[in-house]
């Protein structure tokens, strides 16, 4: 099995491209890698997994997630996943084994609602954005150190939408991230538009101004 110190050795940046404010340097891989997961939108389009609240009543922190399929699905961290009884975001990056449910830790990112709008999830079109991820990330870890619980602080989760809406100037009834970035969608879409994948790109670090923001 590859190592990620191995893995990390085989990358290198390609030609960086920017629109606006925001850079992405390209990763490049030096080897081929071979993909023998699906993501979880391939899984749910394909109907070959599904995600639910784990109960009737549902948890808030806690969804579950059944794989049916002969591949592994993979759940990233910050992925936002929409519907049932109200919006979350995963704590962490969960590769759920074939034919098997798993539990899924979550957070919630809807503050205003706590009702019933559909039976699955399905995954959004956006991830946590990547400030407010960060801050997520940062109090998973610690709640894993202290507690051994893959929990996020959630009132900071919540005043981290909160803020982001209002720079925005984006309103939800239900204090939904995903309404912020809907409200938004012709500003995201131009960032979309402006930047493509390259041959043999397997990642990609962001950077707004001389600020590296993120590595995927």
């Amino acid at each position: 099995m590859t190592t990620i110190s191995e893995t990390l050795r085989g990358l290198s940046l390609g030609h960086p491209t920017t629109f606006l404010n925001l850079t992405l340097f390209p990763l490049q891989g030096s080897t081929g890698y071979a993909r023998d997961y699906v993501t979880l939108r391939e899984a749910v389009h394909d109907q070959t997994a599904t995600v639910r609240e784990i109960s009737e009543g549902g948890s808030v922190p806690e969804l579950l997630l059944e794989n049916s399929g002969k591949k592994p699905v993979l759940i990233l961290d910050g992925e936002e996943l929409i519907g049932a009884k109200q919006n979350r975001t995963a704590n962490v990056t969960i590769l759920a084994p074939a034919g098997k449910t798993v539990h899924i830790p979550v957070t919630c990112v809807e503050a205003g609602r706590w009702a019933y709008r559909s039976r699955d999830f399905a995954p959004s079109d956006q991830m946590h954005f990547s400030a407010g991820r960060r801050r997520k990330m940062a109090s998973v870890y610690q709640s894993m150190s202290m507690t051994g619980r893959k929990a996020a602080n959630q009132s900071e989760v919540w005043g981290d939408i909160s803020q982001k809406a209002a720079r925005m100037g984006s309103h939800s009834p239900t204090s939904a991230m995903a309404d912020v970035f809907e409200s938004n969608r012709h500003r995201v879409d131009d960032y979309v538009g402006a930047f493509t994948t390259e041959s043999g790109q397997v990642g990609a670090v962001f950077a707004i101004g001389e600020n590296i923001e993120g590595l995927e």
